[in-house]
């Protein structure tokens, strides 16, 4: 039998150009990688399904250097803020030598409100359970690239999915925002 002449040869060279194709000049050419701080195009998806540990994703997806200090231990009394996180999206520095500073008696989540811009929860020593809230909070009219976010212990809230337990709540604020509604950082 010559191939040639075969229908079968022909449909199957036939396919396989169509393929080739589409591939070429049919089929999106978007790259898996774009630049800046944002290393990879999952930044967005991870923003927008909440995450366990996502801040520092996106917090790198929103300003282009990030300096992030009293976060603690999260085994002790401070939250999860992972290091292989931070260095695969560029954090410029966290500091976790200090707890988060308790803001319980001067200012509530609701004040905050209005700033909120993230909300998951993270690893902690929670006590009822080994998750805590954590919300990010800036000031868009801020149009600094350079933020300083600060962890602060909020008021207690319900765990989504916990049925009703209480646990922690912790606040990564913006430092400018801090000094603006709470007074002066080097304070605490």
């Amino acid at each position: 039998m010559n191939t040639l002449k075969s229908w079968r040869f022909w449909v199957l060279n036939v396919v396989v150009f169509g393929i080739a194709f589409a591939n070429l000049f049919v089929l999106s050419h978007s790259q898996p990688f774009f630049g800046h701080n944002k290393t990879f195009s999952v930044n967005r998806i991870i923003e927008h399904s909440t995450w366990v540990e996502g801040a520092p994703v996106v917090l790198t997806n929103h300003f282009s250097q990030v300096d992030v200090n009293h976060i603690g231990d999260r085994f002790k009394n401070g939250f999860g803020f992972e290091s292989e996180l931070v260095g695969i999206f560029k954090v410029h520095s966290v500091d976790r030598s200090k707890d988060p500073i308790d803001v319980r008696s001067k200012i509530s989540l609701k004040q905050l409100e209005h700033y909120r811009h993230y909300v998951t929860t993270t690893h902690c020593s929670g006590g009822t359970s080994k998750y805590c809230n954590l919300v990010l909070i800036w000031d868009v009219r801020n149009s600094a690239p350079y933020r300083t976010f600060m962890g602060l212990l909020s008021d207690d809230s319900v765990l989504p999915d916990s049925g009703g337990k209480k646990v922690k709540t912790f606040v990564l604020l913006d430092s400018n925002l801090f000094r603006t509604l709470i007074g002066d950082p080097s304070a605490y």
